[in-house]
């Protein structure tokens, strides 16, 4: 199952002041908090990677993942969403597999719709 990270907001540079000014003074619990009034779920690029680099400092909280890195001023807030069935409308449990569906192509499934699919 591919991962699906949202990308909610990155700021860099005098964008990034205000939040890197919060991060710095207010710890990261601070910064995820003011961050997150970014956060409109389903509405953000996504990515199957996160995007933080190997000198990134990263907090975890919630399923976000703050990235910051003072020296190269920016900040950025990432969101994993847990991947949802899409075989049949009504259905909300968690994905688990990715299934072909005759007129939707391959979706993400559940284990219960994976398993209707492929009898």
């Amino acid at each position: 199952m591919s991962r699906s990270i949202e990308r909610i907001i990155f700021l860099q540079g005098h964008e990034a002041g205000d939040a890197l000014a919060i991060y710095s003074e207010h710890g990261a619990g601070a910064a995820f908090d003011h961050l997150i009034a970014w956060h409109y779920p389903g509405e953000h690029e996504t990515s199957s990677e996160p995007s933080a680099g190997r000198d990134d400092t990263t907090h975890e909280r919630d399923g976000y993942t703050l990235a910051v890195n003072t020296g190269l001023e920016y900040i950025g807030l990432e969101f994993e969403a847990e991947p949802v069935c899409q075989w049949f409308a009504g259905c909300q449990s968690k994905a688990v597999a990715r299934t072909s569906h005759p007129t939707l192509g391959t979706v993400p499934t559940c284990a219960r719709c994976h398993n209707f699919a492929t009898q």
